[in-house]
């Protein structure tokens, strides 16, 4: 139909702008480039050709928008996160209970890089 193919042609050209422009700009022009630009398949083919993928397939995210966001901007704030070297980079503020430690996993963590972690308890 002509809609389908005017909805895949704006598809198109909002896949060659940058995400954000295309959820504060695009959205806002009429409710065509709305509806596009909230489309599931647009989100979905973004993250295709920037090659982020689910970690399991069996599950679906109910938001494509927010997987692409999550992904694209997916780091570690925290430096040192897995423990590796001991407390450095930490300031501990308060370290009640039975103050913080490193510890190896109870159970094996699904990354297999991850071979410490940080614990404590308050009593």
């Amino acid at each position: 139909s002509a809609v389908g193919s005017g909805v895949a042609v704006w598809e198109e050209v909002f896949l060659n702008l940058p995400p954000h422009f295309v959820v504060c700009v695009c959205r806002l022009v009429c409710h065509e480039w709305k509806d596009v630009a909230d489309s599931e398949s647009f989100w979905k083919e973004r993250c295709r050709r920037e090659g982020y993928q689910l970690h399991d397939p069996t599950k679906v995210p109910r938001d494509w928008r927010m997987f692409y966001f999550l992904s694209k901007n997916r780091r570690n704030l925290i430096k040192n996160p897995r423990a590796e070297d001991e407390f450095q980079g930490w300031k501990i503020v308060n370290n009640g209970g039975h103050r913080w430690k490193i510890e190896d996993p109870m159970v094996p963590h699904p990354n297999a890089a991850v071979q410490k972690n940080f614990v404590t308890s308050y009593q």
